[in-house]
């Protein structure tokens, strides 16, 4: 991961599109700020939490478009609301 990581900052807009696709997402924070579009649309696909809010007030509509399948897709994935508790038709 150490290599990988030294290649966020890489001149070719290529690399860092690679990099987007297997950085761990936590660390995808760096690449917010991308100044290649195809960069952070990548990175927005695999974003969490607040990195994922920051690419979904992205300038280019793209990468806030992609911001927001990506949370539809966490949101279709996350299981059904622990706190609703039991109904009382099962007690």
């Amino acid at each position: 991961m150490p290599a990988l990581w030294r290649m966020v900052d890489d001149s070719e807009a290529e690399v860092r599109r690679i990099v987007a696709e297997r950085l761990p997402a936590p660390l995808l924070a760096a690449l917010v700020d991308d100044p290649d579009l195809l960069v952070r649309w990548q990175a927005a696909g695999r974003a969490l939490g607040a990195v994922l809010a920051r690419f979904a007030q992205d300038p280019e509509a793209d990468v806030r478009e992609r911001a927001e399948q990506r949370r539809a897709e966490l949101q279709a994935a996350a299981p059904p609301d622990a706190c609703a508790g039991p109904s009382l038709h099962s007690v």
